[in-house]
């Protein structure tokens, strides 16, 4: 675990970037059929199919399956009593799951550089990738409050961002331990 700079925020777990993508579609019939579109995000255009880096065409490699923990394979979202409570909502109003491309960016700034170096030269976001969340929890020593904090970035069409963020805290109180 690591500590912020003024000592008071302890990191808690790695800090993880996920993503949720969609398929291209055929575009409508005033456009030549050889054109695909990009569609807007949804649970019926959501890719989840597992990729190679790069998002070139899935292929094993020698073993048996790709790991959980590699960034190019979709990660299916949890289904729990807390995901009924802590679902994400963009500034677009869409209402997102848990599950996605998911990348560990590691603990230390060393690590972290490493890890997103090899995601940006590999172009893990593109033109399909339709929302981005950077997911990291803390730990206040002084406060005694845990919180998740969550950055979300949406792609919508024509090159337009909307940026959003979520802190969940709680205080945890060692008396009731």
């Amino acid at each position: 675990m690591y500590w912020t700079s003024d000592y008071s925020w302890r990191l808690v777990g790695t800090p993880s970037v996920r993503q949720q993508r969609v398929y291209d579609v055929p575009c409508n019939s005033f456009v030549p059929p050889v054109n695909r579109c990009i569609p807007h995000w949804s649970s019926l255009s959501e890719d989840k199919d597992p990729y190679n880096m790069g998002w070139s065409v899935y292929s094993p490699s020698g073993t048996s399956e790709s790991s959980m923990d590699d960034p190019w394979v979709y990660h299916p979202p949890t289904a729990n009593w807390l995901e009924t409570f802590y679902r994400l909502q963009g500034q677009s109003d869409i209402v997102y799951n848990n599950g996605g491309y998911k990348a560990r960016i590691g603990s230390s700034i060393k690590e972290t550089v490493k890890t997103t170096t090899q995601l940006v030269v590999n172009h893990w976001i593109d033109q399909m990738t339709k929302s981005v969340f950077i997911e990291l929890t803390l730990y206040n020593v002084d406060l005694r409050s845990l919180s998740q904090i969550t950055l979300i970035i949406e792609f919508l069409t024509a090159d337009v961002s909307l940026r959003a963020a979520r802190v969940t805290s709680v205080i945890i109180d060692c008396d009731d331990l």
